[in-house]
């Protein structure tokens, strides 16, 4: 979704622009951008014709000073959330953060398939064997400001409303068919798996832990005395 990502930028680079021009006093330019982009965003709205055509989902809109949370999506990405006949759901969730103007990020939710078999190479080897590969299908995105635990409460939600749009009456409610959320390591995450998906796992990759290691390793290097014993600082 990598034009994607360029399109919303652009649209986001524009609307501030417009807004800086038309307001020029300080204390009111954050609430001028904020309304300007509110007002906007009507126009996003309707289902586009092409199956690449983006367009807001009105009611999960959020857009203050404080937060911000946009989802979007396009027909192409509906039409994988109706296509997808696995018994067991796996999801698959991410963000990239500063990727957008005024610091904001991209918040992304794909289902999780397996391709058929090909030629990969073992990590840190020059043997390749063939293999079955697993592929994320992004059904549903959003801009938001952080990765704050209200933006992936409204996410889940906003994909369990989809998921009963799509379906009906024909499959189980998405919370009783999601066996995996694989992310990354941080808590919002986690506390929004907990909530829409009890009945998952969590699959924290491996990637995420090796970038953090060496600050894990710092921290958990830290201890202090309590009760006359060493004990580590940062334990939990």
């Amino acid at each position: 979704m990598c034009s994607s990502d360029l399109q919303i930028s652009s649209w986001i680079r524009r609307e501030k622009q417009k807004a800086k021009l038309q307001n020029e006093a300080p204390p009111h330019h954050a609430e001028n951008v904020v309304g300007t982009v509110a007002l906007s965003l009507e126009s996003w709205y309707p289902t586009p014709a092409e199956i690449h055509g983006l367009y807001v989902l009105s009611r999960g809109v959020v857009c203050s000073d404080a937060e911000t949370f946009i989802p979007f999506t396009c027909p192409g990405m509906m039409s994988v959330l109706s296509r997808y006949s696995a018994v067991d759901v796996l999801l698959g969730v991410d963000s990239k953060q500063k990727v957008l103007d005024r610091g904001m990020g991209v918040l992304t939710v794909s289902l999780l398939a397996k391709t058929g078999l090909r030629n990969t190479r073992l990590q840190g080897t020059r043997q390749q064997i063939r293999a079955c590969v697993t592929r994320g299908l992004p059904v549903l995105q959003a801009i938001i400001h952080a990765e704050s635990s209200p933006n992936a409460d409204r996410m889940f939600a906003l994909l369990e409303q989809l998921w009963v749009e799509t379906h009906g009456s024909g499959r189980p409610p998405l919370r009783d068919c999601v066996k995996q959320v694989h992310k990354d390591f941080a808590p919002a995450f986690e506390s929004a798996r907990l909530l829409h998906f009890p009945n998952s796992r969590p699959c924290d990759d491996y990637f995420h832990l090796r970038q953090e290691y060496r600050e894990l390793d710092a921290r958990l290097s830290q201890t202090h005395v309590e009760n006359g014993c060493f004990v580590k600082t940062h334990l939990g």
